[in-house]
């Protein structure tokens, strides 16, 4: 588990709407890029928000260590525009968001989406974990093991909701549910295509601004 570091703002709560002005950070997964979550960035920004990639070393560094410089990165810039910023990250992506919201005690992350991360941890991360996890540390810390890095993570603080692919062959659909998601979603598919999907980027959109992936009343 990360220790807590003090970035220098206290914590008064988050909103339960957000504007579409507001800033999104994307983070890509495992072995991935930005480029593969480019069709969700580019939906959020045609429906008016301020998305961006955030891009990371995703395969030979370490989780806890990409998560405190998310952390750093964020306060930072909660610092110059006093603006909260809300985090989306795909698979692995999500648990860096997770240790960077672990980390900061600020205003400044929104709410955080998560899409196929593996909050329980990954069967496959289980499997290969003792051939390639000592050359590959963050597929170790991803594993389903009971002692793994993931495992040892708390809820987090902040809203959040999470994503999950009925046809996941990487983090099964159970192993993304964690307490106190504000909402849990079930969507057709793979667990690498989830951020091209339009309906994802539709239920992104929805948590953002009021706290569902579903259509309300509110929403409508």
């Amino acid at each position: 588990m990360p220790a807590k570091a003090t970035f220098g703002i206290d914590r008064s709560g988050n909103a339960n709407d957000a504007t579409r002005i507001d800033p999104i950070w994307v983070l890509h997964g495992f072995g991935a890029s930005p480029i593969w979550m480019h069709p969700l960035v580019k939906r959020l920004k045609e429906k008016g928000w301020q998305a961006s990639h955030y891009r990371y070393p995703s395969v030979w560094s370490q989780i806890d260590r990409e998560g405190e410089r998310l952390a750093r990165s964020l306060d930072e810039s909660y610092r110059s525009s006093g603006v909260p910023i809300h985090l989306v990250g795909h698979s692995m992506g999500g648990i860096v968001a997770r240790v960077a919201a672990e980390m900061i005690e600020s205003d400044s992350i929104g709410k955080l989406v998560l899409l196929c991360s593996p909050n329980r941890g990954s069967h496959i991360a289980g499997r290969i974990e003792s051939w390639i996890g000592r050359y590959v540390p963050m597929l170790k810390q991803m594993s389903d093991h009971k002692e793994s890095f993931v495992n040892q993570l708390p809820s987090p603080s902040i809203p959040f909701g999470i994503i999950a692919a009925q046809g996941d062959l990487v983090v099964r659909p159970e192993d993304t549910e964690i307490e106190g998601a504000l909402d849990w979603m079930l969507v057709p598919g793979m667990h690498s295509a989830v951020p091209w999907r339009e309906d994802v980027a539709d239920a992104v959109d929805r948590f953002l601004r009021f706290g569902s992936f579903r259509e309300t009343s509110s929403s409508s």
